[in-house]
């Protein structure tokens, strides 16, 4: 009877290593994480660094080429990075140093997020701009914001913001996240969701406390020819449970990988000794998990204990704990001596046939916490003791083929991928095959795709079935001051991935694309338009335009008939132009939607003064705004909306993207 009390003590193992699991990310770097440089100023939460909007677009449409060929648009993330007023003007570009790092950091003030910008200047720079309202121009650096609140907050941080540009890591991004400001929030809904977790038996997995152990978050992302690869490193407060975790010895082997089953999706093997449990477990365990693609999720796993005695006592009075707050009975769940193998006894653990014994007895739906707990509530698990090995299993099969390689003393397994792309001595490691977990999902995809509609439904998931790719490979340390995750997606695992995705993917790039030239015509127009006034304020009268294809900037044309737009002097010597001899900017913008690279923008001048700018819009056909625009009525007026490019009419609709005098 006692080894039937001792066989069920590693089922919450697993459900810790299945959150590990899901949580695992992080680059190939050897160097420890470095402790965040943290804004202390009030509200501030955390920062991006990068290595400047183009230079980080660039690189990701790189990778994206290299993941799916000719369906990635250039300067992808151009509306990730969005002027603020006109800041981004071709002159604040020119002056910015492009041998450092910008630094975006994040703001909270009265529950709204905003942002601020660090940008290096090159040496002197900083006499040839001028500043706008949300654009500080110091000696070798720009603030930019969002608003000027955020820029009056930034000015009276610009010493600490200075110091963490020039002094924080630097991958393709890096983010950082400061736990403190978030304290407060974390203290007023922590005892809500422990609550709601208590009702439902699960309060022992509420992660909120473990947020409280947290003094920062840092995330590294760099992308190469072979993979992306991610670092997620977590900085515990001093004196927590969590900080403790963090001075673990090196892993050296992982003898229990031998004794798991064989090659599942998700395979993981660790040497991480929890501190409040040194005195039952030892600090070694393997696991894994299969995906057959038809019938129930299997898994398996092996823990082994100091002290068989103690772990099972208080395994089984956490699990009476949680089935009682249910009403539910551990006796329903545990069934002793239901098979034996290899002379080993096997018991089982069937917690949603103890919850549906315990279904409230009144009619109407149940409590929602009960509802939740038989939907988390784990398949029948055997259990199994021999030696000082804890199994088990959610299948026969499986306990059946760890405890015959247990009593044949079976030798080292291959070492996980994981072990072979990050060689040392961590703690943890992981190889997930995110194809045979896809493959498992081939159906609930399939119904998904058919709910979600085109272009989702088009999707063929049958290809899964033919893929081959190399598995995520994840590891974890806690050996550095910080508890840091890994990550390595194969370059082969995304190409897999978006075979399958691909129309989808390429579909929401096609969106993406033209909202970012819709962005992109809309800066470059509110850059036009400060030239435009700047232009009048010296000459009394705007730039002229023409309708003649050898008087203009560059001929533009709508169904064979011309369009206005800047006209350019026959006579070099006496053009006044926006760029020459003054330059009110530097260059004529080329237009996203135009029908040549260094096609400009329309532009249509009229007495009295006023101006209207446009461009033909993705439908890549000019709709005649110009000739509904009139300076003496309130703009924008409602014949000039008609003729608008409207998104709410579809991403690529008719319409022209105009700016105008008001």
């Amino acid at each position: 009877m006692k080894q039937n009390r001792l066989a069920p003590c590693a089922l919450r193992g697993a459900i810790a290593i299945l959150a590990a699991a899901a949580l695992l990310s992080a680059a190939k770097a050897k160097a420890a994480p470095a402790v965040p440089t943290l804004v202390a100023g009030e509200g501030v939460v955390g920062y991006v660094k990068y290595a400047s909007p183009a230079a980080l677009s660039a690189k990701v449409q790189g990778y994206g080429q290299q993941v799916m060929p000719g369906k990635v648009p250039p300067d992808v993330l151009r509306p990730l990075f969005p002027g603020s007023g006109s800041w981004d003007t071709p002159e604040v570009l020119k002056a910015v140093d492009p041998a450092k790092c910008w630094t975006a950091f994040m703001l909270i003030d009265a529950g709204k997020f905003s942002w601020v910008g660090y940008v290096p200047l090159k040496a002197g720079s900083d006499s040839t701009l001028k500043g706008i309202p949300t654009m500080a121009v110091k000696a070798d650096h720009l603030l930019v914001s969002s608003n000027p609140a955020a820029l009056t907050k930034a000015e009276a941080l610009d010493g600490e913001f200075r110091s963490i540009n020039e002094e924080a890591p630097m991958a393709d991004v890096r983010a950082c996240l400061n736990m403190a400001p978030l304290e407060s929030k974390i203290k007023e809904t922590g005892p809500q969701l422990k609550a709601l977790a208590g009702q439902a038996g699960l309060e022992a997995m509420n992660p909120f406390d473990r947020a409280a152990e947290l003094g920062a978050v840092s995330l590294d992302i760099q992308l190469a020819r072979e993979g992306a690869e991610f670092q997620l490193n977590a900085f515990p407060r001093a004196g927590t449970e969590l900080a403790k975790l963090c001075d673990q010895p090196p892993a050296g082997a992982f003898p229990l990988a031998a004794f798991l089953p064989g090659a599942g999706a998700i395979r993981a093997i660790w040497r991480v000794q929890i501190p409040s449990q040194a005195a039952v477990y030892e600090p070694e365990g393997a696991m894994e998990l299969m995906f057959p693609g038809k019938g129930p999720m299997s898994q398996a796993q092996i823990i082994k204990m100091k002290d068989v005695e103690k772990g099972s006592k208080q395994w089984v009075d956490e699990m009476t704990k949680q089935l009682s707050a249910l009403g539910a009975k551990f006796e329903e769940a545990y069934t002793p001596n239901v098979r034996q193998s290899g002379g080993v006894s096997i018991s089982k653990i069937d917690c949603a046939a103890a919850l549906k014994k315990a279904m409230p007895a009144a009619k109407g739906p149940a409590p929602p916490a009960f509802n939740m707990a038989q939907m988390f509530a784990p398949p029948p698990v055997e259990l199994a003791m021999t030696g000082n090995y804890i199994l088990t299993a959610m299948g026969s099969e499986q306990m059946d083929a760890m405890i015959g390689k247990i009593q044949s003393n079976a030798v080292q397994a291959e070492p996980l991928a994981a072990q072979k792309v990050y060689p040392g001595t961590a703690q943890a490691y992981a190889d997930i095959d995110l194809v045979k977990i896809l493959q498992c999902m081939e159906p609930f995809l399939g119904m998904a795709a058919m709910a979600a509609g085109p272009p989702v439904k088009a999707l063929d998931y049958s290809a899964l079935k033919n893929l081959s790719a190399p598995p995520l490979c994840a590891m974890a340390e806690f050996s550095t001051g910080a508890v840091s995750f890994k990550l390595y997606i194969p370059l082969e695992t995304a190409k897999a991935i978006a075979s399958v995705g691909g129309n989808v993917a390429a579909a929401n790039f096609e969106e993406a694309d033209t909202r970012a030239k819709v962005s992109r015509a809309q800066s470059d127009m509110r850059s036009l338009a400060t030239a435009i006034e700047a232009y009048f304020v010296d000459n009394n009268a705007y730039p002229a335009f023409t309708l003649n294809p050898k008087e203009s900037i560059f001929p533009l044309q709508s169904g064979g008939k011309p369009v206005p737009t800047f006209r350019a002097s026959p006579d070099p010597k006496k053009s006044l132009t926006l760029t020459t001899p003054i330059a009110y900017i530097a260059r004529y913008p080329p237009d996203p939607f135009g029908q040549g690279k260094e096609q400009t923008y329309g532009y249509f001048s009229i007495e009295p003064p006023g101006w209207i700018l446009f461009s033909p819009g993705p439908d890549g056909a000019y709709d005649g705004v110009w000739e509904v625009y009139d300076p003496l009525v309130p703009q924008p007026s409602a014949p000039l909306l008609a003729k608008a490019y409207d998104p709410t009419n579809g991403t690529v609709s008719g319409g022209d993207v105009f700016r105008c005098k008001q």
